[in-house]
């Protein structure tokens, strides 16, 4: 019997980025629901890929710094991405932060398909729902595509198997 594929969903946070205004994150996360949608996500719902496992590590920062603002009562707007310095990968690796990162898939598409794949024999679900949290659209919108082609990859070879 072949594996059934594999829906992948985003639960969007709409996160108003320190330069932005409510109206531009609402416009924003409609085109990213219109990206969605033309890449055969199952669901959008309102509530992190990349080329390079460097990139990816920047690009999370800004995730980072928001949790850590949760955990220690410093609450920012979102950050723009920094480079993943000491202090932020000794902050990322606290166990205090491993409730909150420790689904998280990231690096280059080989990177976070190997993870996904890990992750999917590990648990056997049958639906990933992504949360995009960059600082700029682009990012997100990038992170979307490449989400969707590491996604239909997987489901494609789950097919063969």
């Amino acid at each position: 019997m072949k594996n059934q594929d594999i829906a992948y969903s985003i639960l969007e946070l709409a996160v108003v980025p320190q330069s932005a205004t409510i109206k531009q994150t609402l416009n924003n996360s409609m085109g990213l629901a219109k990206e969605a949608e033309a890449l055969n996500y199952k669901r959008f719902w309102f509530a992190e890929h990349h080329n390079a496992d460097e990139e990816a590590e920047k690009l999370f920062t800004t995730l980072i710094r928001m949790f850590f603002g949760v955990l220690t009562g410093e609450k920012k707007p979102l950050q723009p991405p920094t480079e993943m310095n000491r202090e932020l990968k000794e902050i990322k690796n606290h166990p205090s932060m491993h409730p909150f990162l420790k689904y998280s898939f990231v690096g280059s598409k080989q990177t976070v398909k190997k993870q996904i794949m890990e992750f999917v024999a590990k648990t056997g679900v049958n639906e990933l729902i992504a949360v995009f949290t960059m600082y700029a659209i682009e990012d997100r919108i990038k992170s979307t595509k490449l989400f969707a082609e590491v996604m239909m990859e997987i489901n494609e070879d789950r097919k063969q198997e």
